[in-house]
């Protein structure tokens, strides 16, 4: 069984629909790392002794809007609430982002996992050794993977891809350089559609092997 050298953290990008979260539940079962996704959130809200999963939730992957702040009952209630989160006085979005950056450097710090979307190879980019990949796909193929899981029709499929992307495009590029799911920005970005997401998966551990990140 390989193992991850040192402290590589693999982050992954992904189009909704694409199967970045099914990809990298398989590398980090293969590599038996930890996995984070939506753990992430548990994670921020056990740290900051007060905020819920929930709260948390609304925030997710987007850029905080008045629609958002009007949804929250308190959009300040995340300041002061853990330990290192000041805030006072900070704009919303500044608070999270502060807060979402030293959630995932604190599961970055303490050794190899794979970590998807948030923003992480962009936060963790030049102090951590990370393998950055971006999972995308047809839209053909997305509408019908969404369609199937979700039971959407065809046209609510899509209407929900356009959306996603939206949110997470934004999302992505309001923080540092680099745009989201643009290839010079990741070390490698794989066609799910195309191979399936299990050659997928496949490929990035051999891509890992080729690097020399894996023992």
């Amino acid at each position: 069984m390989s193992k991850c050298k040192d402290n590589l953290i693999i982050t992954i990008g992904r189009s909704f629909g694409s199967g970045g979260r099914e990809v990298g539940k398989i590398i980090a079962a293969a590599l038996e790392i930890p996995f984070y996704d939506k753990e992430l959130l548990e994670v921020t809200a056990k740290e900051t002794k007060g905020v819920s999963t929930t709260y948390l939730e609304l925030f997710d992957e987007k850029r905080p809007s008045g629609f958002l702040y009007s949804m929250a009952l308190n959009p300040y209630q995340v300041q002061g609430q853990g330990r290192g989160y000041t805030g006072e006085g900070m704009p919303l979005d500044m608070v999270l982002q502060e807060i979402q950056t030293k959630t995932i450097m604190s599961v970055a710090d303490k050794g190899p996992c794979v970590i998807i979307g948030r923003r992480a190879d962009k936060i963790l980019r030049y102090n951590y050794d990370i393998v950055s990949i971006f999972i995308s796909s047809s839209m053909e193929k997305r509408i019908a993977r969404v369609s199937q899981r979700d039971g959407l029709s065809e046209k609510e499929s899509k209407k929900a891809i356009q959306k996603a992307d939206k949110t997470r495009r934004s999302y992505y590029n309001s923080y540092g350089e680099g745009d989201w799911g643009e290839a010079a920005n990741y070390n490698l970005c794989i066609d799910s559609g195309a191979i399936g997401i299990d050659n997928a998966a496949a490929l990035i551990l051999e891509y890992l092997k080729l690097k020399g990140k894996l023992v």
